[in-house]
């Protein structure tokens, strides 16, 4: 993939910010501006998509960390125009106590598109009681 994108990372972001925003006009153009000069960065296209060269791996990992599920409270959102859903239920596999759920109108990009909400499930799962 680096090979296709290498000086086309503006195009590659637009078309990504595009197709996996509820609100594509949540990703400013410095929004993308600032994302475009990230990628430009030596290695950084190699890095990112090491992300998804890697999940074969953490199927694995993923399956042994589950056989001892995290104790301590854990929040998982997803975007309801994006994986919605399946941000919990992957949680729920790796810990006994998950919260949050599905924003709604919103895709992947939760901070850029919801951020007032995002705030709001933040500020709540941040005020549990110490121990919880």
């Amino acid at each position: 993939p680096e090979a296709l994108i290498t000086g086309r990372e503006e195009i590659y972001s637009r078309w990504f910010f595009s197709n996996f925003a509820y609100n594509p006009a949540a990703i400013t153009p410095d929004d993308v501006a600032e994302y475009v000069r990230c990628l430009q960065q030596p290695g950084a296209l190699r890095s990112g998509f090491g992300y998804y060269r890697a999940m074969a791996a953490d199927a694995v990992a993923f399956a042994e960390a589950a056989k001892t599920p995290l104790d301590c409270p854990v929040l998982a959102l997803g975007g309801a125009q994006s994986i919605g859903a399946g941000v919990k239920l992957c949680a729920d596999q790796f810990a006994s106590d998950v919260r949050g759920g599905v924003i709604e109108e919103c895709g992947h990009w939760i901070p850029e598109e919801k951020p007032a909400e995002l705030l709001a499930e933040l500020r709540a799962f941040l005020a549990l009681p110490a121990g919880v």
